[in-house]
């Protein structure tokens, strides 16, 4: 039931689905049955356990009695007051005004973990340790399942791979405690890889995460399918040396909004074709995303000849993708032809309304411009 998906328990001959329909299950609910698993399978051989942690998805609804290990800590340097006071401003689902959704109560009202909205750096405070007190719960949980692998004897003959399916954004692209575009913060995804007696290392290039997946299949003894498009780093794994990584990245973001980016060296080229009611975004974007990790500084103009090269980057991979698939039509097609990405079809009209009604009105004529649609808005 994750997420609908009915293919999500395929192929494997246990599982267990804490009936929380799209998520929102604690670690603390899941790991009793992972944990009793263990105790029941984890000293036979040949077995694949997949453990899902949420925690550090919204809502982030750590249990009250964990506490707050980052109480003390000052919010992030660069989200300074003016920062917060340029994003009240800006429209789109999941900005600063509403950051859980189109209205600031879409799920339900906010947990006690969680901000209304980001009135004041206070709120801003509350919204930083939301997320960062879920990731330290999960990677908690995560010391409770290699503590039991280790009581059971099976921890150094056990590999264990971490990661996650998008990152999240915290203000880059006017963007809050969502994944909305192809950019740094939702692309950016954590791969920790343990594997019984291979040296560790980091491995600091651009890579995919199939690449990860291509290097788990080798390792495991596989033949990668030739149509694969994953990389396997194995031979720099075994060797515990660093792979270079690929010349660029592209990514794409098709469930809230149309947007490719090309990342490369130390920047970041965005496209964008829906804007999923993100006004203030234009068609194309540039990012240093080194010295400029949050994305606050727009490069489009001072740098046009290396967003020429990602522009042409970008159509040739695209170009390439359609003529290899088996259905030869960009998804990206497919998806604006159905009518936009599905988390914001049909929302815009009431959305405009509470544009005008929140003091942004100056957003609800590019966005009727922009995608044709001009309902009564009352203010």
């Amino acid at each position: 039931m994750r997420h609908g998906a009915t293919w999500w328990s395929g192929g494997f001959l246990e599982s267990m689905n804490l009936m929380r329909g799209v998520g929102f299950e604690r670690a603390d609910e899941v790991l009793p049955g992972a944990l009793d698993w263990l105790d029941r399978r984890g000293e036979i051989e040949n077995w694949f356990l997949h453990v899902h942690l949420w925690d550090p998805h919204t809502p982030y609804n750590t249990p009250d009695e964990y506490g707050n290990p980052f109480a003390d800590d000052p919010a992030p340097s660069w989200y300074t007051e003016e920062v917060r006071s340029r994003h009240w401003d800006l429209p789109g689902p999941h900005s600063a005004q509403e950051p859980w959704g189109f209205t600031p109560d879409e799920w339900g009202p906010p947990g006690p973990r969680s901000p209304w909205n980001l009135a004041t750096m206070d709120d801003v405070k509350m919204l930083f340790d939301g997320y960062d007190v879920g990731v330290h719960y999960a990677d908690n949980a995560v010391g409770i399942l290699c503590n039991k692998l280790a009581d059971i004897g099976v921890l150094e003959d056990t590999a264990i791979w971490i990661s996650s399916d998008h990152g999240e954004a915290f203000g880059e692209l006017g963007v809050y405690a969502d994944h909305q575009a192809a950019d740094e913060p939702t692309a950016h995804v954590p791969a920790v890889l343990a594997w019984p007696g291979l040296p560790s290392g980091a491995q600091p290039g651009l890579h995919y995460h199939l690449d990860l997946a291509a290097t788990v299949c080798e390792l495991a003894g596989a033949t990668l399918p030739a149509s694969w498009d994953g990389r396997s780093l194995r031979e720099h794994v075994e060797a515990g040396t660093a792979s270079p990584g690929r010349d660029h990245l592209v990514l794409t973001q098709g469930a809230w909004t149309c947007q490719r980016g090309v990342r490369t060296g130390d920047h970041l080229y965005l496209r964008t074709q829906h804007d999923g009611f993100h006004a203030h975004w234009p068609e194309e974007m540039l990012f240093d995303v080194v010295t400029d990790p949050h994305e606050q500084v727009d490069l489009l103009d001072t740098e046009p000849e290396f967003a020429t090269r990602a522009r042409a980057t970008l159509d040739e991979w695209v170009a390439t993708q359609v003529e290899r698939s088996y259905a030869p039509e960009d998804p990206i097609s497919t998806v604006l032809a159905e009518g936009g990405p599905c988390h914001v079809r049909g929302h815009l009209p009431e959305y405009l309304e509470r544009l005008a009604a929140t003091g942004r009105e100056r957003w609800v004529e590019v966005l009727e411009a922009r995608h044709g649609v001009s309902p009564t808005v009352q203010t």
